[in-house]
């Protein structure tokens, strides 16, 4: 990715979602995941973000993917976007966004561009599934009851 990215979860859910990514479409460079354990403070993940921010290619700019809305990861992300004008933070991250930014959108060099498309990719990514709209998907009775 020539824009940075950085995928921040508490637990290990970024980490997870990274793996899983890096497994359906390959090795995704200038990627970067970053979790958040019970009991680690503030002083903590902001040093985690650090590091990683160190790592990474960040001269086109930095994409915070973050799990949650009202998190402190959104605070950490927040602070970094206040000082760099040149990033972007979604929040709501989720597999078929990040796996749709590796597959279509590894040249993007404006983090901005590359938010409102993890916007819609994540979005796209989500279906409400009942028995009427299961397409072809067949019962074999009784399968649960």
């Amino acid at each position: 990715m020539k824009v940075a990215t950085v995928i921040a979860s508490n637990g290990l859910i970024a980490k997870e979602l990274l793996y899983v990514a890096n497994n359906t479409v390959g090795h995704a460079s200038n990627v970067s995941a970053i979790d958040f354990d019970y009991g680690e403070s503030l002083e903590e993940l902001v040093a985690r973000y650090r590091a990683v921010l160190h790592n990474l290619n960040v001269q086109n700019g930095v994409l915070f993917l973050i799990a949650g809305e009202y998190s402190c990861h959104l605070y950490v992300a927040g602070q970094f976007v206040i000082e760099n004008k040149n990033s972007a933070i979604v929040t709501g991250v989720n597999l078929p966004m990040l796996v749709s930014l590796l597959l279509t959108d590894k040249q993007e060099t404006d983090p901005h561009i590359l938010a409102k498309k993890a916007q819609q990719y994540g979005k796209a990514g989500i279906y409400s599934v009942d028995k009427n709209n299961l397409g072809g998907v067949e019962s074999v009775g009784g399968i649960f009851w």
